[in-house]
């Protein structure tokens, strides 16, 4: 073997050694380009973590004030009063629980001399502070049975003005935290 030869196989040697070093720097440029992506994906779900929870803490600090049933039920009593409102009756409260909130409904038998007393009652239960909306509601304009009688023997019956009887159901929304 002439100097030739060692010449030919340390040039050769070189050169794969620089092949494959650059392969090998190719294989790792590759493998950093993938992992810095990798990076990227997860930070971009971080901060849209982030965002969220500020959304979510946002909402429940803007979200209505809930109320006990009791205290409830004191308000609604105020606000029929407010609005010549008569309360004939309340049901019990019933709360129920779901996964992010509990429901609590109260059922309310109502009387009133006109549909705009009523509507406003309403309009001040939903536009309330606390977290009370309107769940169902049903009426209808009928004469009370002793609306129509004589007021001493041998009058003319005089007809008083029709009340309006009202069903209304009320429920209460509370975020489980």
């Amino acid at each position: 073997m002439g100097i030739e030869e060692i010449d030919v196989f340390k040039f050769f040697g070189k050169v794969f050694v620089v092949f494959y070093s650059f392969g090998y720097r190719d294989r790792t440029t590759k493998e950093i380009k993938a992992k810095i992506t990798e990076f990227e994906t997860k930070l971009s779900a971080i901060e849209v973590q982030k965002k969220s929870a500020e959304h979510l803490a946002d909402f429940f600090k803007s979200f209505p004030e809930a109320i006990p049933s009791e205290p409830l039920i004191n308000y609604l009593n105020n606000l029929a009063n407010q609005n010549r409102i008569e309360i004939i009756s309340i049901f019990p409260a019933k709360k129920t629980s779901k996964t992010l909130y509990e429901l609590t409904t109260l059922q309310m038998q109502l009387a009133a001399h006109a549909y705009a007393d009523l509507s406003l009652f309403i309009y001040d239960i939903e536009n309330s502070p606390y977290a009370v909306r309107i769940e169902n509601f049903s009426s209808n304009a009928a004469s009370l049975a002793a609306a129509v009688r004589p007021r001493a023997p041998g009058e003319i019956p005089v007809r008083e003005e029709p009340q309006i009887r009202a069903t209304l159901r009320v429920g209460m929304v509370e975020l489980i935290k």
